[in-house]
C-alpha cells in the first residue's frame, strides 16, 4: 500500500469494531469514526499479529493507514473526516 493511501471500512451501523492483522505484512494505524465521520479512537496494529483487538467506542467506519500517519499529519480524536458517504447524503 502506498504511504499516502489507506483502506476505509464502511459498516451499516455504529458498533464496537474489532481488528486483527493476520497475514498483513505491514504495521498500520486505525482510526475509528462515528456516523458523523468524527474520530472517536485510534489503535496501533502490529504486522502479522493474530491478536484480535477491539475499540472501546462504537464506530461506523474504520480508516487504516501506515503506522504513524495520523500522528505525522496532526490528526487527533475529535477531528472529522470529510468525503464519507454519511447517512442522508
Amino acid at each position: 500500500m502506498p504511504h499516502d493511501e489507506g483502506m476505509l471500512f464502511v459498516f451499516p451501523a455504529d458498533r464496537v469494531r474489532c481488528l486483527w492483522m493476520r497475514d498483513t505484512p505491514l504495521s498500520l494505524s486505525a482510526a475509528f469514526l462515528d456516523a458523523a465521520g468524527r474520530i472517536v479512537e485510534f489503535m496501533e496494529l502490529p504486522a502479522l499479529s493474530n491478536e484480535i483487538r477491539c475499540a472501546g467506542q462504537p464506530a461506523r467506519y474504520v480508516l487504516e493507514v501506515h503506522r504513524g500517519w495520523f500522528a505525522d499529519a496532526g490528526v487527533g480524536v475529535g477531528d472529522t473526516v470529510s468525503g464519507l458517504a454519511l447517512d442522508g447524503d
